[in-house]
Order: C-alpha cells, then sequence, then structure tokens
C-alpha cells in the first residue's frame, strides 16, 4: 500500500510540472498580490507543480513562519521525488563513481556507512518508536525529534566517530560558539574534520560543484526547524542519500499523516535541481510544514584517514570496555606510542579536571620561567633560590618546592610555584598554546587525556624545557613512593620490574570523586603514554576504592596485551 500511494503520488507530480513552465512566473507575481492565505492554501492542493525554490521566494516565506517547531522535527520530504525509498534492505558495496569522493574513508568504511545506517530504517511508525527506544538515548525520545542522536549513532556504529559518545549529549544539540561548538569540537576535532558554515540558503547550492560526500555531517539553519543529517551513501549518478525521520505522510502521499519512521530518503540529484528533500526543505508550498536549511548550514567533513583499528586494538578495547561497562563511572582514557600511534582512547578531547596530574605541567612550566627569566647561573644555582613572585609564605628553595609537588603531592607546594609563574613576566596561557596545550589550564585546573598525553610525549622528547630540567622532572616521576605499587604501577606485574615507570597519579574526593593516574611506561625500547582518568558518574554507584582497584587492572591488561602484541611482531 505504502509503495501505490507513493507511485501514485509521483504520476501526480510528473504531469504536474509539464504545467510548471506556464505557470511558474505567474505564481510568483500571484504570491505577493495573494500573500499568507493564498501560500497556505497551495499547501493541501496536490495538483499545483512544484517550483525550484528562489531566494525571494524564501524572503516570503520567512515573513509568514511565525512559529519555532523543535529542531528535527521534520515535515516536509520527499513530494515530488522519483526516488521514492523502500523498505530496509541489504545494499551492495557502492560503484566508485567518477564525481569526486572523500579519500579520507576508506571503501569498506565508506560501505561500513551504509550498512550502519540501514540497521535504523524502520518503516512503520511503531517499528520507529521502537528503534528510538531502543537507542536509549533519552528518556521519552520520540522519532519525531532524534535526527541528532541517529546521525551520531549511525556515524559510531560505522567507526567514523568515538564509540564512547554519549548519545544523550547530542540531543538537541547546536555547534553555534554559544550554544554546544565544544561538544562538536570532541566529536569533530578540527585537525580531522574539515568545518564549513555556508550561509547560502541548502536549496540554492549548486551540488554539482560543489557535491556532498559520504561521511558529511550536516547542520541546517534557519526556517521553522533545524536539522542534522549524515551523508550515509552517493550512488553511481551522484545522487546523494541520508537515512534520517521522516513524516509518513509525504511517503504516501498523504498530508495528514503526520507519523514517523525512519527511512532512507535522497537529499538531490546532480541531474535534477528540483528533486530530493533539500528542495523541499525550501519549498513555500509546505512552510506549514516546516522549512529548513534557509540560512545555510554547518557541514563537517572527514579530511584525515579514519583508521580502522586493527585485531589486537580491537581486543584490547574490548577488553578495558566490557571492565568499564562492569565497574560503572565515567573514564576518560588515551593510551598511545610515543610516535602517536593510538592503541585505546576514550574521549580523549573532553575537558576534565586533571587532578594532581597537573603538577607535571607546573613542573615544566617553572623550570621554562627559570630558563626565560632566571639569572645566568646554572640550573642547579638558580633552583637553590626561592621563588621571586610569590604572595604565599615560603622559606623553601625552587628544588624543594619541585620535589615536594612531584614526589609528595604536595598542594601547597604546587599553589606557591603557580603563584610564581602567574606573577612572573611568563605569560602562561603563551607558554602552554606553544606547547599545543590550547585547552589546558593551571587555575581553574583543567585538561583533556589528549593534552595531558602531548604533555607527556614533548617532555619525554626534551621538546619542553633543557635536558637538565626534563632529566630532573623524570627523575622526580620515577621516585619511589609506596603508593607507587597501586594503579597503572601494577604494569610491573605482567611486564616485569625491569620496565621505567614515571609515573603520576591524581586523586580528589570533592567536589568531585577524581582517580586518575598516568605514566611514561618504557618497555623493550618502546615508548608509551598512559593517562586514565576515572569519575563517579551521575548515579554516584562507585567509590574510591573501586575505582583504584580498576585502573590497577587495566595496568594488568594493557602489560598482557604489550606482551602478546610484542610476541605477534
Amino acid at each position: 500500500m505504502l509503495e501505490f500511494k507513493a507511485g501514485k503520488w509521483q504520476e501526480i507530480m510528473d504531469e504536474t510540472k509539464k504545467r510548471t513552465i506556464l505557470i511558474h512566473h505567474r505564481w510568483i507575481i500571484a504570491a505577493f498580490l495573494l500573500g499568507i492565505s493564498f501560500l497556505s492554501a497551495c499547501t493541501n492542493d496536490t495538483n499545483i507543480p512544484v517550483a525550484t525554490p528562489t531566494k525571494i521566494l524564501n524572503l516570503i516565506v520567512q515573513r509568514q513562519v511565525e512559529e519555532t517547531r523543535p529542531t528535527c522535527d521534520l515535515t516536509q520530504r520527499l513530494t515530488g521525488t522519483p526516488h521514492p525509498t523502500q523498505k530496509a534492505t541489504p545494499i551492495p558495496t557502492q560503484i566508485l563513481p567518477a564525481f569526486p569522493v572523500n579519500e579520507a574513508l576508506s571503501n569498506n568504511q565508506r560501505d561500513q556507512l551504509i550498512q550502519a545506517a540501514q540497521k535504523y530504517i524502520s518503516p512503520d511508525p511503531e517499528t520507529a518508536e521502537a528503534t528510538v527506544k531502543e537507542m536509549a538515548y533519552a528518556k521519552g525520545a520520540t522519532a519525531s525529534l532524534t535526527c541528532g542522536p541517529l546521525a551520531f549513532a549511525i556515524l559510531q556504529d560505522a567507526g567514523l566517530i568515538s564509540p564512547y559518545l554519549n548519545l544523550n549529549d547530542t540531543w538537541l544539540v547546536s555547534p553555534l560558539p554559544e550554544k554546544n561548538e565544544t561538544l562538536f569540537k570532541e566529536i569533530f576535532p578540527e585537525d580531522e574534520f574539515e568545518w564549513l558554515r555556508d550561509t547560502t540558503p541548502i536549496a540554492e547550492m549548486d551540488f554539482t560543484i560543489n557535491p556532498l560526500q559520504s561521511g558529511d555531517f550536516v547542520y541546517t539553519f534557519g526556517g521553522n526547524y533545524e536539522h542534522m543529517f549524515v551523508v550515509t551513501r552517493i550512488d553511481e549518478t551522484g545522487r546523494a542519500y541520508t537515512v534520517q525521520n521522516i513524516e509518513q505522510g509525504y511517503l504516501n502521499g498523504d498530508p495528514d499523516d503526520t507519523s514517523f519512521i525512519i527511512e532512507e530518503t535522497l537529499l538531490y540529484d546532480p541531474d535534477h535541481p528540483d528533486e530530493g528533500v533539500i528542495y523541499q526543505w525550501a519549498n513555500p508550498f509546505f512552510w506549514k510544514l516546516g522549512l529548513t536549511g534557509t540560512n545555510g548550514f554547518q557541514r563537517f567533513r572527514p579530511i584525515t584517514p579514519i583508521e580502522e583499528p586493527s585485531p589486537e586494538k580491537i581486543a584490547l578495547s574490548e577488553t578495558l570496555d566490557a571492565l568499564i561497562s562492569e565497574t560503572g563511572g565515567k573514564w576518560n582514557i588515551s593510551i598511545e606510542t610515543l610516535d602517536g600511534n593510538i592503541l585505546y582512547e576514550r574521549r580523549p578531547d573532553e575537558s576534565i579536571h586533571p587532578a594532581s596530574i597537573i603538577k607535571v605541567a607546573i613542573a615544566a612550566g617553572t623550570m621554562h620561567y627559570l630558563q626565560e627569566y632566571g639569572q645566568e647561573d646554572p640550573l642547579s644555582i638558580q633552583l637553590s633560590r626561592g621563588p621571586a613572585y610569590n604572595v604565599m609564605e615560603n622559606d623553601r628553595s625552587f628544588k624543594q618546592l619541585l620535589r615536594a609537588m612531584l614526589v609528595l603531592s604536595e598542594e601547597d607546594a604546587a599553589d606557591i610555584l603557580h603563584e610564581n609563574i602567574h606573577g612572573s613576566p611568563l605569560n602562561e596561557y603563551t607558554m602552554l598554546a606553544d606547547w599545543g596545550l590550547t585547552h589546558t589550564r593551571f587555575r581553574p585546573r583543567k585538561s583533556s587525556t589528549s593534552e595531558l598525553t602531548e604533555l607527556y610525549r614533548q617532555l619525554y622528547n626534551r621538546e619542553l624545557v633543557s635536558e637538565e630540567a626534563t632529566g630532573m622532572i623524570l627523575d622526580w616521576m620515577l621516585e619511589y613512593t609506596p603508593n607507587d605499587d597501586l594503579r597503572l604501577g601494577r604494569l610491573k606485574e605482567s611486564l616485569g620490574s625491569e620496565i621505567t615507570l614515571y609515573n603520576k597519579r591524581g586523586s580528589l574526593l570533592n567536589p568531585q570523586l577524581i582517580v586518575a593516574d598516568s605514566a611514561i611506561l618504557v618497555y623493550e625500547g618502546n615508548v608509551y603514554l598512559i593517562n586514565i582518568f576515572a569519575f563517579q558518574d551521575k548515579e554516584n554507584n562507585v567509590i574510591y576504592e573501586t575505582l583504584e582497584v580498576v585502573i590497577g587492572e587495566m595496568g594488568i591488561i594493557i602489560g598482557e596485551w604489550l606482551i602478546e602484541r610484542n610476541n605477534l611482531k
């Protein structure tokens, strides 16, 4: 029944298109004269031909739209599209077309994207609501407001963005700076994705010149709602498709059928620029039913190859993920080699409280201050003096303060050293930015596991401060204390005591529980950078002791995995 009605609707539209040339200009003049009432009547007349949207028509629509609908409540879709959607069926591997494709994605990844999208197709309202419920991203979520979580879920399942993104965080979000830009930067890092903001109404884009590509994530602005979708496939003729939530009435020709399904829809056909949902979104015949993209769009496109993980990396991820799932809590993790090979990461770019691990950066900043603004005496002489820029009571030298901060994790020492940096001519923000730590701050303390990993990389490579100063910081991180056998110290249980482990732990009880550990691990000539942070989740159902034990178990797992990895080489 669905296919019959869609086909019948197409026959009507094909016939009415023959009349478009004769009445198109006449219709525009009439629209100005008759105004809102005429346009309202047109939306219910299926025999009126669909006209290609223009800037003038968009202006008419914007003046008539009085109410703003929620993001993603899609109301105008596929009327007039000669490519009706079908029930979910496997789609064969794409034929590589003659037009440009995104080389950041492999053929296999493009196929995975198609397959990931197909899994969400729900051909009737009941199935669509069940699909949304199964996604479990928000209590009470419905198919009418699922465009963001659906698009992100497809990208996740295809392996194109982090699998650890919480879909609840993507519900009704916007990439605008005053809204959720920070989240979008975590999902689409600017060094890995192209950010394009175009204020041209999306229906006026010439997609023969600037075609969308598989894997593009698009956010539309303007009209009376905003929308998110991912380009899930491009066929051999250059037609672009997405899988999205859609009102069923625009597939079966019944304008009163506002129930939502999840279906593959044509975005545009480069050979027929009036066909596809992108043009439907700007068509004033349907302004009552919802318009979007009239103020342009923002596109996020992969520009660097997205790694397809090896079987051994998948094994490590599955083991750590299972442990985290069993434990609970919120985790941010980065495990890399010195040369940047990512072995495992979990929300590495999310801004977090770094607890005492920030003290390594404060130590490097102190050494940098001495190099730039200390006297020309040898470093050992400079370290024997006390801070000059300090409002806190202190009778200790730089060397004593640095050791107390790094080995004993003393907070007073950290505060004194930071006050000296902050009060000196050294601009700490410029220094951190020069080190590539653009989101790291000493006060209030914040960073990310990716930036802390970069800090360790440069520290070990002697890129932050002098060889002598670096050696002293690493020696203090290496100095043994009784708690060094806990957390990542348990790496020695699997790798043996001959490893070198430059280590700094971090803990915080209030205002939030944080248990963390970080290390530069040298094992069999290879260097690994590890940052693991565990937090209580919203339910606060984990305790300090549990998180500490689990980080230790992770240490054993990582050690055993490294042994196996080396054996495979």
